[in-house]
């Protein structure tokens, strides 16, 4: 007998949080078997059928895997197995099959899981910079599935920029970053709605920019824009990101306003 974690998401554990519940099984059909027991017949009806099978809008992952790929409810367990349950509510609140796809290894994090995916899928995300710090921030923010995301920056791509900022290539020589930054983004993530806005930070622009946005996260290399973009954030309550980095050291800090 393998000693497993089973995780269910809020969703599918009456709005109460996620939920993890240690079983003993030699194969998956067992594990949920054993779950059920311990969660109840509502939970049985929510994902399983007549026949005892997961209904067709419930995903089941092994270690991020999902079961169709492994050996279906057959699938031998390990001690120190994960699986997962998640639900995809096609045109609802949740996700597609193709998104739980996409961020299965993600929501297997301890810190995200399923509602965490929820929460940055609902997120509106603005990062002002896109150059050596933002550059990178941005792919990865887009790549983890933000629902929203504002790319600020007012410069044009140089041959210079290209060993370290990750999202130019020598095509983009002469164009404007948060142009060429959003349509290699779209790219990477058709899902993410993408704002590109070619301005300069000052006190003058600092509230428009940020208005409406859930965080800002500060990539830039000027101390007066940035003081800006600080006050902006004040003025609006909103978490602020800065991070910097000279030759191989680097800082960052989060400042949550009057915290």
């Amino acid at each position: 007998m393998a000693d497993v974690q089973i995780v269910i998401p809020s969703a599918l554990n009456r709005g109460e949080g996620e939920k993890k519940v240690k079983v003993n099984a030699n194969t998956l059909n067992d594990a949920l078997n054993n779950l059920i027991n311990e969660l109840g017949n509502d939970f049985k009806r929510k994902v399983f059928d007549s026949n005892g099978k997961p209904r067709s809008l419930i995903n089941i992952y092994i270690n991020g895997k999902n079961m169709r790929f492994t050996g279906g409810l057959d699938t031998e367990l390990k001690d120190g197995d994960e699986i997962v349950i998640l639900p995809a509510v096609a045109g609802g609140s949740e996700f597609s099959r193709e998104e739980l796809e996409r961020y299965s290894r993600q929501i297997m994090l301890e810190g995200i899981g399923y509602d965490g995916q929820l929460k940055l899928r609902d997120a509106r995300v603005c990062v002002v910079g896109v150059g050596g710090l933002g550059s990178p921030i941005a792919t990865q923010l887009t790549a983890m599935g933000i629902g929203h995301l504002r790319i600020i920056d007012r410069d044009v791509v140089e041959i210079s920029n290209l060993h370290r900022q990750t999202l130019y290539t020598e095509e983009d020589i002469g164009k404007v970053k948060v142009e060429a930054a959003a349509e290699k983004l779209r790219k990477i993530n058709p899902k993410v709605e993408i704002e590109a806005i070619p301005v300069s930070i000052n006190e003058n622009t600092a509230l428009e920019v940020v208005k409406d946005c859930d965080v800002v996260i500060d990539g830039l290399d000027s101390i007066l824009a940035r003081y800006a973009l600080n006050d902006a954030c004040l003025y609006y309550k909103i978490p602020y990101v800065y991070g910097g980095a000279i030759g191989m050291l680097g800082s960052a800090c989060t400042i949550l306003p009057y915290q």
